[in-house]
C-alpha cells in the first residue's frame, strides 16, 4: 500500500500513543510476576507489541518457539529471559531481524552455559546440518532432527501455526486514512529461523560494551535476578541510550526487583539501588509535553552552523532534559556496572504505560515546520510524561536549538528561520530520520554525528534517510557514521520507498508538508510496527493523505 500526500501544513492537537519501549518492559515484568497480561492496558497495540505478547504467551510452554516478528526489542529481551527459564527455545523473525547482530550478547550467554545454533544464512555453516528442537516433553530430553524450518518436526510446525492463528482482534494492527478502515496485516510469510538456543543460562560476571545496544543490557537485567547465583554486569565502554536502561530499572523496581546500579560518579563508592535519574519537573507539575517555536531569534535559538561548528545546546527551559541530551551525552546517570542478587521474585504491580516521546517527535517536528509561529497554529501532543526516562524527550530542546521556540504543549516555527546545528546521535538514534527532515529545510549546514548504530535498524537508516530526502530534493551527504545536510528553502516532492521501516515512512510523511509537489510513499504499512494510527492522526492535524496501490 502507498500513501499519496499533498502538501498541507499541520496544526492542532493529538494524544501521544503508548510508549512501545515502556510497554515491552511492563508486559515482560507482568508476565514474570505471574500476572495475566490482560492486566496491562495497552491502548495502541503495534506489531512489535503484538510480537512481545505472543512470545510471553509462548513462555508458558515447556519448549517454546518465539516468533519475534520484526521486533529487535522482543528478541534481545527474550533471549536471556527464556534461557533463565527454559532449557531450549527457538527464535523466529521476519524482515531484517534475522540479519541483525546478536553479538556480544550471544558470546556472553555462551560463556554462561548457553549454546547457539544458527542457520547457514547467519553463520556460513552448512544450512542442512542438524538443528535440534525439543518435541515438547516437560524434561526437554527427546529431540527431533531438522535441517530447515521449512521441514521441522511436526511439533514445531504446529507451534508455528498456532502463532499465526493466535492473532486476535486485540492484536490486529491497522490504520484508517479515509472513510474506511484499511487493515495492513502482517502475513508472516517471510518468517525465518534466527537461532535455536540451548540453556540454561548461568549467573556470574558479564562484561558488555555500552555502545552496541542497551537492549542487550535490559534483557540481562530482566533475566539475571531469576537465577540462583548473584551476577554482575560491567560495561566496558560508555553506555549509549542510557535513558532506556534507566526505564528498565524503574520498571524492575516497581515489580520488586532490586538492582545495584553504579555510575561513573559513584565509582569507588556505594552503588545506588534501582534509582534512575529524575528529570526536572516542569512548571506547575504539568504532565504533558511542552514546546512552541518562534524561529525568529527566540532566546536560546541555535547559531547558524557550518561544517566547522562544534556541538552546541539551546538554553534549557523548565522540564527539558539536560543540555547533554542534545549533544548525545548521558541524559542521566552514566551507568558503569550493575550488581544483581539471585533468587529474586517478581511481585505483581500495577503500571500505566507512558506516552511515547519517540513518535511524538514527528508531530513536534511538524510544528517546527508549520510556519505558524506567533499565530497560535502550532502542533500539540498531549499525554507525555516530562519525568520519563525516555531519551527522546530531547526532541524539544533540539528543536529549540534549530530555532523553534518551545512553549507548553505545542511546537511551531516560521519556515526560513530555522538554522542548522550539530546533533550527536549517540543517545537519540530514533530521532535522526525526523531531525534530518527538519535539517533539510534549515538554513546552513547540519551535521549528525555518532550515528553508526542506525545502520543496524529496520533499514540502514543513514542510507535510507539520505536516499529518501535526496529523492525529494534535499541535499544530504552520507558519512560512515553520520550525515551532512545542507538546508534548502523547500523540497520538491516525488516518490520514495518506505524501506519497510516505520520511522522512514513517518519521517517522509512530515517531509511531504515541506514539498512543492505531492509525495508518494511506497510501503506505508510499515507504520504498523510502532504507530498503526499514524495516518489517522496525520489527517486529524489537517494532513491530506490517500491510500493507493
Amino acid at each position: 500500500m502507498n500513501a499519496h500526500i499533498t502538501n498541507k501544513k499541520l496544526s492542532g492537537t493529538v494524544a501521544a500513543i503508548a510508549s512501545k519501549s515502556h510497554a515491552h518492559r511492563v508486559l515482560i515484568a507482568t508476565a514474570l510476576a505471574g500476572q495475566p497480561l490482560e492486566a496491562v492496558a495497552v491502548p495502541d497495540v503495534s506489531e512489535d507489541i503484538e510480537a512481545t505478547l505472543q512470545c510471553l504467551a509462548a513462555l508458558e510452554q515447556a519448549c517454546p518457539v518465539f516468533d519475534c516478528g520484526e521486533s529487535g526489542s522482543t528478541l534481545r529481551f527474550l533471549l536471556p529471559i527464556a534461557m533463565a527459564c527454559k532449557r531450549k527455545a527457538v527464535f523466529l523473525g521476519a524482515g531484517r531481524l534475522p540479519e541483525r547482530p546478536l553479538s556480544p550478547l550471544r558470546e556472553r550467554m555462551e560463556a554462561h552455559g548457553c549454546v547457539f545454533l544458527f542457520p547457514r544464512t547467519q553463520t556460513g555453516v552448512n544450512r542442512e546440518r542438524d538443528i535440534f528442537v525439543p518435541d515438547g516433553d516437560s524434561e526437554g530430553s527427546r529431540f527431533h532432527q531438522i535441517g530447515d524450518l521449512g521441514k521441522p518436526c511436526q511439533g514445531t510446525v504446529d507451534q508455528i501455526k498456532d502463532l499465526d492463528s493466535a492473532i486476535t482482534p486485540r492484536t490486529r494492527c491497522g490504520t484508517q486514512v479515509d472513510a474506511n478502515t484499511v487493515w495492513h496485516e502482517n502475513s508472516r510469510s517471510d518468517k525465518k529461523e534466527i537461532c535455536t538456543v540451548d540453556g540454561p543460562l548461568a549467573g556470574g560476571r558479564f562484561s558488555l560494551p555500552g555502545d552496541v545496544s542497551s537492549q542487550f543490557i535490559t534483557g540481562l537485567l530482566f533475566a539475571l535476578p531469576l537465577l540462583p547465583e548473584s551476577s554482575e554486569i560491567t560495561l566496558t565502554s560508555p553506555l549509549q541510550s542510557a535513558g532506556y536502561v534507566a526505564m528498565t530499572l524503574r520498571v524492575l523496581e516497581a515489580f520488586g526487583i532490586r538492582i545495584e546500579a553504579q555510575t561513573a560518579a559513584q565509582a569507588g563508592g556505594a552503588a545506588q539501588t534501582n534509582r534512575a535519574p529524575q528529570a526536572t519537573s516542569p512548571p506547575n507539575g504539568a504532565a504533558q509535553a511542552s514546546g512552541t517555536a518562534q524561529a525568529d531569534g527566540a532566546s536560546g535559538a541555535a547559531q547558524t552552523s557550518g561544517a566547522e561548528n562544534q556541538p552546541h545546546a539551546a538554553a534549557a527551559i523548565e522540564g527539558d532534559p539536560p543540555a547533554a541530551a542534545i549533544l548525545g551525552g548521558q541524559p542521566g546517570a552514566a551507568y558503569t556496572a550493575f550488581r544483581i542478587a539471585g533468587n529474586q521474585r517478581y511481585t505483581p504491580a500495577a503500571s500505566a504505560i507512558e506516552g511515547d516521546w519517540s513518535n511524538a517527535a514527528f508531530w513536534f517536528a511538524a510544528g517546527a515546520l508549520s510556519g505558524y509561529a506567533g499565530t497560535g497554529g502550532a502542533v500539540s501532543c498531549t499525554g507525555l510524561d516530562p519525568l520519563s526516562a525516555q531519551g527522546d524527550r530531547a526532541v524539544l530542546p533540539i528543536l529549540r536549538a534549530f530555532g523553534a521556540a518551545t512553549q507548553q504543549h505545542s511546537v511551531a516555527a516560521s519556515l526560513g528561520k530555522l538554522r542548522g546545528i550539530e546533533v550527536d546521535a549517540a543517545n537519540i538514534p530514533d530521532l535522526i530520520p525526523i531531525l534530518a527532515v527538519v535539517a533539510s529545510v534549515s538554513a546552513g549546514t547540519t551535521r549528525i554525528i555518532n550515528a553508526e548504530r542506525l545502520r543496524l535498524k529496520e533499514s540502514d537508516r543513514l542510507r535510507t534517510t539520505a536516499d529518501c530526502l535526496n529523492a525529494l530534493g534535499a541535499d544530504v551527504r552520507e558519512l560512515p557514521g553520520g550525515l551532512i545536510i545542507t538546508g534548502r528553502e523547500r523540497l520538491k516532492g516525488g516518490t520514495v520507498s518506505g524501506c519497510n521501516d516505520h520511522r522512514i515512512v513517518m519521517a517522509m510523511a512530515i517531509a511531504a508538508t515541506c514539498c512543492e509537489a505531492p509525495v508518494t510513499i511506497e510501503g506505508m504499512e510499515a507504520i504498523n510496527k510502532s504507530y498503526p494510527r499514524f495516518f489517522d492522526d496525520f489527517k486529524k492535524l489537517g494532513g491530506d493523505v490517500r491510500v493507493c496501490r
